[in-house]
């Protein structure tokens, strides 16, 4: 998977900034990866780097609160150029603001499984490419769960020794 990730994303950072950024420029990448995959993507603006002297990367790690910067930036009209992200919602709303750029013409998505191509486009325009998919976002609603502490509690110790899912009452 970190191979894939890998060779998709220098793909893509590699066309936007080619098509996007002028010789001596620099370009900026937000991302909230922790630990193996921002090493991996580290290793990735090298060999970018390598390739193309003339342009800085700039490298912006903001963990967590990602969406609330990212939001807050494009607010204030300071957003980075590129940045992965995995909420669909909020590139759509960004993408019919004004927000963001559509990425037509700029990548090549036939790399992309084809379950995932959709997911980067809005009003037929393409504004992100998804490359794995996750549950970051997955609301499961279960109306049989307990309502209250204490039947939470026994719940939990009725599972830990019997193996067995029981059903509460509401």
């Amino acid at each position: 998977m970190i191979k894939i990730l890998n060779s998709l994303y220098l793909s893509l950072i590699t066309t936007v900034l080619l098509f996007g950024v002028a010789s001596g420029a620099s370009v900026s990448v937000m991302h909230g990866w922790p630990a193996q995959q921002g090493e991996a993507f580290n290793k990735i603006v090298s060999v970018f780097e390598k390739k193309h002297p003339d342009i800085e990367v700039i490298v912006e790690v903001v963990g967590r609160d990602r969406p609330a910067v990212l939001a807050a930036r494009l607010a204030a009209g300071n957003p980075p150029d590129i940045t992965p992200h995995p909420w669909l919602a909020l590139q759509a709303d960004w993408a019919r603001s004004g927000q963001i750029v559509s990425m037509e013409g700029l990548v090549d998505s036939s790399a992309l499984l084809d379950a995932l191509e959709p997911l980067g486009y809005v009003d037929g325009k393409i504004y992100g490419l998804f490359v794995f998919p996750n549950i970051k976002s997955l609301i499961w609603y279960n109306n049989l769960l307990p309502y209250t502490f204490c039947n939470l509690l026994i719940k939990m110790e009725y599972i830990t020794f019997t193996r067995e899912f029981i059903h509460f009452e509401q």
